[in-house]
């Protein structure tokens, strides 16, 4: 009799335990029960998901012309005054002593960035990717350049090229090319010049052949490759970059846009993807490519409308993901229309659209259409002294592509321009509590049923490509009323539909002159746990002085009166770490600011109906 060498099924399910997220081992029982019904289908997704759908796998997206064509006019040469992004500094004020990375500071008296240890992975590779370099032209002007450009020679010298070692993954080449145009713009001195440009050719040739091509699950990092591409052909004057980078970006803003907005539900993320379209336009401009750039000064005038349709007194509303690579504030200005001056009166913080004083022709767009908005997921609605927003997954889902988070149903809310209820961000991108915390319904002004997400989230609760589509492709129904003084905003989805029993959740949110009304509607049968969440702007002291009512106090002196359910148990938390991470906001990643949440619990037969009304005391 031969020797047993089956695994016990122990150890797999151990494995599984060390290995799957919290929400993909909740996610396991209601799958096996939508595997049983579709058996097909629920294998047939495994199969496809292993031998097709692997992240990494090298495969162009079906949509892209590959190999790329020869653009008509890709041979000829650059006919204008510049051979670079035309930045634009100051003379400068104090030398440099430290570099912004993701999460903390680098103090240049510690040597090189990149021979630090860093908790947070995007510390180091913030290290790699020399953003740094563009806060600190912005505040230190040419007198920031010379050190920087020795920093950048440096690199080159500890860093022969291998795509097996830190700071040589494609992202990060391609980060570094643009960051060290910048350098080149602002730098006088030849051999430091010549030095840069061999630099970013090598790079550029070492990222040509390591495209981020992850088939269907290609996102905007293919579109930062082509802007590195670009950039590096035009000051290295290799045609064949230059005509491959506009060929990614092209695709990137035909298949990864949606009426101007980014669509992969981060509104930070969209900031981040306008401003490379304001950059390249720019370039474009300056260096005489004049076709591409009276393309892509269309599509900057959608992309700058969209971004302004975050904007709240000149802060950019969060949705979705944070960006390790710059913060918010640093690219508000996109969000503003190009008004860089703050609203407070305060000294303005040196931001990105400062290092290119000739873009603010291009950011005066006005703000993206409600049909436009809508299309992309997007709603904005206004009552009285309340005006609300929202982002409505069309996916129903959050795919492998997208920095959308678990957020069904969520919305944030102003009162009198100040914001009220906010999106807790994300913290961290760290396989961590916090960093699922951050995606999940938790921090959302949202609801869950039985501990359960709104929707299936790649990562957080399910690997995407191994699933039956039918199990998680749930697209929302969105209706938006709005009449003089009032708005109704409807978000209705049967995400909750995976769980059986004809679950499903609408919620409606009234503004109607000086109250604001939130109806959720749980449909389905039998019983069922609801927990209710909402997240209060740090600024925002709440106390709850009955159990069906809570109090908030703006900082503007203002009160604010919430009635709650009788049927449920609320409860407030601020900065709770057990037994579940509650009460907390990022409003940059790294950042973590405690603020007041409500939890409203109850367990109810449905269908159940649950209402909250704040106004002014």
């Amino acid at each position: 009799m031969g020797q047993d060498v089956g695994v016990p099924l122990s150890v797999h399910a151990a494995a599984f335990r060390r290995f799957a997220t919290p929400g993909q081992r909740r996610e396991l029982l209601p799958y096996a029960r939508f595997a049983l019904r579709q058996p097909t289908v629920a294998l047939s997704a495994v199969v496809d998901g292993v031998l097709f759908s692997r992240p990494g796998a090298g495969r162009p997206p079906g949509a892209l012309v590959w190999p790329p064509p020869r653009y008509a006019g890709s041979g000829a040469r650059l006919s204008g005054e510049n051979s670079h992004l035309p930045v634009q500094t100051s003379a400068g004020h104090a030398p440099v002593a430290t570099l912004p990375l993701a999460t903390c500071g680098w103090d240049l008296v510690d040597g090189p960035p990149w021979h630090g240890v860093f908790t947070d992975p995007e510390d180091q590779f913030a290290a790699h990717r020399f953003g740094w370099v563009l806060p600190v032209l912005a505040r230190h002007g040419r007198l920031g350049a010379a050190p920087l450009a020795e920093l950048a020679l440096r690199w080159q010298r500890e860093h022969p090229p291998d795509p097996d070692a830190s700071g040589w993954d494609s992202y990060s080449v391609a980060e570094r090319v643009v960051h060290w145009c910048y350098l080149l713009a602002a730098t006088a001195d030849g051999p430091t010049e010549t030095a840069l440009v061999d630099g970013i050719r090598k790079h550029a040739l070492f990222l040509r052949d390591r495209l981020e091509f992850r088939g269907e699950a290609t996102n905007n990092h293919l579109i930062n490759d082509g802007r590195a591409l670009y950039h590096a052909g035009v000051v290295s004057d290799e045609l064949a970059l230059r005509s491959l980078g506009r060929h990614l970006v092209d695709y990137g803003a035909a298949h990864m846009f949606v009426a101007g907005f980014l669509r992969e539900g981060s509104s930070h993320y969209h900031l981040l993807l306008c401003r490379t379209f304001v950059e390249l336009w720019m370039l474009a401009r300056a260096v005489g490519d004049a076709e591409w750039a009276e393309v892509l000064r269309g599509e900057v005038s959608l992309m700058t409308g969209a971004a302004r349709f975050f904007d709240i007194q000149g802060e950019p509303r969060l949705f979705g993901d944070l960006s390790p690579d710059f913060e918010p504030a640093f690219l508000s200005g996109l969000a503003r229309g190009g008004r860089s001056e703050p609203s407070s009166g305060e000294e303005a913080e040196p931001q990105w659209d400062g290092l290119l004083g000739g873009s603010t022709d291009a950011l005066g767009a006005e703000v993206a259409s409600p049909s436009q908005a809508a299309e992309a997921g997007y709603y904005r609605a206004s009552g009285g002294d309340w005006e609300c927003a929202a982002f409505v997954n069309p996916e129903g889902h959050v795919p492998t592509w997208s920095h959308a988070h678990a957020d069904l149903g969520s919305f944030v809310l102003d009162w009198r321009n100040m914001p009220l209820l906010v999106d807790g961000g994300r913290a961290t991108y760290r396989p961590s509590p916090l960093g699922d915390y951050g995606r999940s319904v938790r921090s959302h002004n949202a609801l869950s049923i039985d501990g359960h997400e709104p929707c299936v989230t790649h990562g957080l609760n399910g690997i995407v490509p191994l699933l039956g589509r039918a199990y998680y492709h749930r697209p929302p129904q969105v209706e938006l009323d709005v009449s003089e003084g009032r708005a109704r905003l409807r978000l209705a989805h049967d995400g909750f539909g995976r769980l059986g029993d004809g679950v499903s959740h609408a919620r409606d949110v009234f503004l109607d002159g000086e109250r604001c009304r939130v109806t959720d509607s749980i449909g389905g049968r039998g019983h069922r746990t609801i927990e209710t969440f909402f997240h209060f702007h740090p600024a925002v002291a709440v106390s709850l002085d009955e159990p069906t009512v809570a109090s908030c106090q703006l900082p503007d002196g203002g009160r604010l009166r919430m009635s709650l359910p009788g049927a449920a148990v609320c409860r407030l938390a601020r900065g709770q770490e057990e037994p579940q991470l509650a009460g907390w906001y990022a409003g940059r990643y790294g950042e973590t600011t405690p603020c007041w949440t409500l939890i409203c619990k109850a367990r109810m037969p449905l269908p159940t109906e649950q209402r909250y009304e704040l106004a002014p005391v």
